[in-house]
């Protein structure tokens, strides 16, 4: 899924297991939200449909998240961030990509 970060693999090294995922640039939305001072109302609404979308996939998989939280949805590119008239900065579209199964069950 699209929305929801991908396992490609692990392998173990001596006593330490390795786990291969989905090379995601873009940092953690939590970090970004507070560096913000306004998120445009369509970026917001991508980020809701991308979230729900990864939800509603889970769901569909019986699998429950249990830790969803703004440091978990991680973009998949760096975000670009824009000057408007005010000087505030708002973030432009930008996907991202549920991630941290710690405690899924």
């Amino acid at each position: 899924h699209d929305h929801v970060v991908t396992m490609h693999g692990m392998f173990q090294v001596d006593r330490k297991v390795h786990i291969v995922l989905d090379y995601l640039a873009g940092g953690d939305l939590h970090t970004h939200l507070v560096r913000l001072t306004r998120f445009l109302e369509a970026a917001a609404a991508n980020t809701i449909r991308n979230v729900l979308s990864a939800v509603d996939y889970l769901q569909r998989q019986q699998i429950c998240h249990r830790d969803l939280k703004l440091e978990n949805l991680v973009l998949k590119e760096p975000i670009v961030y824009s000057e408007d008239p005010d000087g505030q900065f708002y973030e432009r579209l930008a996907n991202v990509v549920l991630v941290d199964f710690g405690m899924a069950t």
